[in-house]
């Protein structure tokens, strides 16, 4: 089965905007709202990731292609370049 991310999505922002970050473990874990957007932000490159795979079919692989994974993995696709 196919893995939807944007649930998950929905549900971590719901939380991050909830109010409910930071907070610490048992174990002293501490989670605040910045690792939530860290998540939140693999995930939807994830998604674009998935989606290039899914329209451009596989194992057909291109330099444009990798080019194009890797920007996203990167983060240069959203002007995240850090």
């Amino acid at each position: 089965m196919k893995m939807k991310v944007a649930e998950p999505i929905q549900t971590l922002e719901y939380l991050r905007d909830s109010g409910v970050f930071p907070f610490s473990t048992v174990d002293g874990v501490l989670y605040t709202v910045e690792s939530i957007d860290v998540v939140i932000d693999t995930m939807r490159r994830y998604k674009k990731i998935e989606q290039i795979v899914d329209e451009k079919g596989m194992p057909e692989w291109s330099y444009q292609r990798f080019m194009e994974i890797a920007s996203i993995v990167r983060g240069y696709e959203n002007g995240n370049d850090d």
